[in-house]
């Protein structure tokens, strides 16, 4: 199964997680990915705002190439997908705009290349069942809101992926990973896009009320496939404790890290020892040879495994971390939390009774972890 991988710009800075994510979870499908040589930019948003048969000719040189080797073209950013379909439908629909098109490029291009978002690949030709089995690890009941944004499914005329209102892909992937696809209403809403850089005031209301709202349907983290909205649904949330006094300290991951996280790959692999990472995102996914996350060790379907937990010194460094990035009542709603569990022993892992040093940072901090407060579960994990 091969595919003329389109990494996009964003892929060797900003995204580079995303990028690396993709490879290594479609490597481990069976997926093969060849990169068209020399791409180049597609145009994204900017282009598209000040020219737009620019736009389309940039798509179109990309889409001429991967024609050429044969191939249907893949996708992994949102921005790069829409652009990509886009061109394609204008192209294919509007003779006057394939003559522009034809000009710029020295070179017809008809819109027929196929191009395919790495979501509906792994769905629709590797198929949920072969995932399933693939799977070495699960989520273990993880709440977690999908984000689709503006550009995945929309316009549904052009996109043609999922149901534009009510898309499914995203939790069907999390579904079949052993977490908890959550029916929230804030799945499409904008969250301001590229108006990062000129409007960050909206872009901050935005982005809240989208967080806002994952929060207040209980989820425990939003899963995205589109850089700008993770820059967005993620740094901004510093601005927006700035701008309202409010915290969310909400977890935002590529989809592509779920799904690499219960494949069972290294923190390196999924491009999650990213530089900048917030203390919040490092922790729910600091998952290697020694650290996994406690939801990608829950036994999968139709497997079983005994297990032993204990707290690692090197993980107490980390709460350091995260302690400045915790409300003082967040804190001490998950020792109440803790309080009511403690006569679970499922949930608190050796040595980390709920009342015991509850004065002290790590102690604090490993009470939250007993609690069952998902996102901070960095534990050892060790087969019998």
């Amino acid at each position: 199964m091969k595919y003329a991988y389109f990494p996009g710009c964003s892929a060797e800075s900003t995204a580079r997680d995303l990028y690396l994510s993709t490879v290594a979870v479609t490597r481990a499908l069976g997926i093969e990915f060849a990169e068209p040589e020399a791409w180049s930019c597609c145009g994204t948003t900017m282009a598209h705002q000040v020219d737009h048969d620019l736009s389309l000719s940039l798509a179109a040189a990309n889409l001429l190439k991967v024609k050429d080797m044969g191939l249907d073209m893949a996708v992994s950013c949102a921005s790069c997908y829409s652009r990509m379909k886009i061109a394609n439908h204008e192209i294919s629909m509007n003779p006057k705009k394939r003559e522009i098109v034809a000009a710029a490029l020295g070179r017809d291009y008809d819109g027929t290349v196929k191009v395919r978002h790495f979501v509906e690949i792994v769905i629709e030709d590797i198929g949920l069942d072969a995932f399933k089995k693939a799977l070495t690890h699960s989520l273990g009941g993880l709440k977690v809101a999908s984000y689709y944004g503006c550009l995945m499914v929309r316009p549904p005329e052009v996109a043609g992926l999922d149901d534009p209102e009510n898309p499914v892909y995203l939790d069907r992937l999390i579904n079949a990973m052993g977490g908890v696809g959550l029916d929230w209403p804030h799945k499409v809403e904008c969250c301001g896009g590229s108006l990062t850089l000129t409007r960050s005031d909206l872009v901050v209301k935005l982005s809240e009320s989208i967080i806002a709202m994952a929060k207040d349907s209980g989820a425990e983290c939003l899963a995205v496939a589109c850089p700008m909205c993770q820059i967005n649904l993620d740094m901004r949330q510093d601005d927006i404790f700035k701008a309202t006094g409010r915290r969310y300290d909400m977890p935002v991951i590529y989809i592509s890290q779920l799904m690499g996280s219960c494949l069972g790959m290294s923190e390196d692999v999924l491009g999650l020892d990213k530089k900048g990472l917030k203390a919040l995102r490092r922790h729910f996914y600091f998952a290697g040879s020694k650290f996994q996350v406690l939801h990608a060790l829950g036994p999968g379907p139709d497997r079983s495994f005994d297990t032993d937990y204990k707290l690692l010194p090197e993980v107490r460094g980390f709460f350091k971390e995260a302690l400045a990035l915790r409300l003082e009542d967040d804190l001490r709603h998950a020792v109440e939390v803790a309080q009511v569990n403690e006569n679970q022993p499922a949930m608190v892992p050796p040595g980390v009774h709920p009342a015991a040093e509850l004065d002290g940072l790590a102690g604090s901090l490993c009470v939250e972890l007993a609690a069952g407060v998902r996102p901070h579960r960095c534990l050892e994990h060790r087969h019998q």
